[in-house]
């Protein structure tokens, strides 16, 4: 495979070649270091809650027969509350994202199930699902007082850490693996992408080049994933 994906890249549509295995990656928070060096520099570190200091980015890894099963367990829940899986928003017809904090606040189209209910499904949906989890959270309150200015990007830790471990699953069964990321924007999407593709080239602290050459060309980003 090419090395455009590494430029810009791919939508993913359908499950891709070669791959033995898929992470989809996505975070919680954000991951930006000014809120907490304003706050600090003006004194008002009491002002920082778990909003502004907690980041996690996690990623979720299953093979092709546990994509197909999480793909049917989460639209067994979206038709169970939804015409096919769509709700009318704007006179547009949309697929249901579960969105958490659309859940939380129930704005359209939670205001109109019951949340318990709703919650009880997705609860359940989620412990029949065989996935392995690999999660990094960074305290950026911690992080940034003890580095300043110094400080690494927290994208960039939780990513490395994430990446480290993915790759290791991949190398240990010689397995092949891609890397699915939420497109949030042309700006947002190269800042993910060029340190992806820095790790890959060049390795880590920890590990080499040849630790993540099992990653297949072709990470894939695609605008808020409808399963």
């Amino acid at each position: 495979m090419d090395d455009d994906w590494k430029k810009r890249p791919r939508i993913i549509e359908y499950w891709p070649d070669g791959a033995d295995y898929v992470m989809g990656m996505d975070e919680s928070g954000t991951s930006d270091l000014v809120t907490i060096k304003r706050k600090l520099s003006s004194g008002k570190e009491d002002e920082i809650d778990f909003s502004m200091k907690d980041f996690t980015l996690t990623g979720v890894v299953v093979d092709q027969n546990r994509y197909d099963k999480l793909k049917e367990a989460v639209n067994t829940v979206k038709y169970k509350y939804w015409t096919d899986g769509m709700s009318l928003y704007k006179n547009r017809q949309k697929r249901v994202c579960f969105h958490s904090r659309d859940i939380r606040k129930k704005n359209f189209p939670f205001n109109s199930v019951e949340p318990s209910e709703l919650t009880t499904s997705l609860t359940e949906m989620i412990q029949s699902i065989n996935a392995k989890i690999i999660s990094c959270h960074v305290d950026k309150l911690a992080h940034y007082k003890k580095y300043t200015d110094w400080a690494i990007h927290p994208y960039h830790i939780a990513v490395q850490f994430i990446l480290e471990r993915y790759c290791k699953g991949l190398n240990e069964g010689n397995k092949k693996g891609i890397v699915m990321l939420e497109s949030r924007g042309k700006k947002e999407d190269k800042f993910v992408l060029d340190y992806i593709v820095e790790i890959i080239d060049n390795g880590t602290n920890f590990y080499p080049s040849s630790h993540f050459k099992n990653i297949l060309g072709g990470l894939k980003m695609k605008t808020k994933v409808h399963l």
